[in-house]
């Protein structure tokens, strides 16, 4: 189901690990909004040992912000969803 609710998504909000606050909080104001995906983000920090060498998804700019603010958008580019490719920037 969060497949086919992504496809109709243009916004996606990821919520840091540990702000389960941020997460209940932004489920609750956003519940109606048919054009947005909320997920928490269950990585594990701080475990080297378990980071493939080269991180392919990783995009430091959302880091940075999970890291200040506890949650990131993305936006998916207007122009990306043609030809069945998802893009978020």
């Amino acid at each position: 189901m969060l497949l086919s609710i992504a496809w109709m998504a243009r916004k996606l909000f990821i919520v840091a690990r540990g702000n389960e606050f941020i997460f209940r909080t932004l489920s609750s104001a956003l519940r109606n909004e048919l054009d947005v995906v909320i997920i928490y983000d269950r990585r594990v920090r701080d475990q080297p040992e378990l980071r493939p060498a080269l991180e392919r998804r990783v995009r430091t700019d959302v880091e940075q912000r999970l890291r200040a603010e506890g949650y990131a958008v993305v936006r998916l580019s207007s122009d990306d969803t043609l030809g069945g490719n998802v893009r978020w920037s």
